[in-house]
């Protein structure tokens, strides 16, 4: 898609009873990304992520660390985030 092109719509994600797990010596420090760092150019908006695990390192979902403002609202139920 061309990013120059403007969003019709909000865009949406749900994640539901997986699991992530970071292992080795990776240089990223993360172990899952969803529209974090720096994440302007069609973010997901709308984040449902329920019963699912994350392990090994930490997850970045849904926070606002880039110069434009965006609205973003999401969800986390039932979860495990393990570092």
């Amino acid at each position: 898609m061309n990013t120059s092109q403007k969003e019709t719509s909000p865009r949406g994600l749900s994640i539901i009873g997986n699991t992530f797990e970071k292992f080795g010596s990776i240089s990223s420090a993360t172990a899952i990304v969803i529209t974090g760092d720096g994440a302007t150019v069609f973010p997901m908006t709308n984040l449902t992520e329920l019963m699912s695990t994350v392990v090994g390192n930490r997850s970045n979902m849904q926070y606002l660390d880039g110069p434009t403002e965006v609205f973003k609202t999401g969800i986390s139920s039932h979860s495990l985030h393990e570092q």
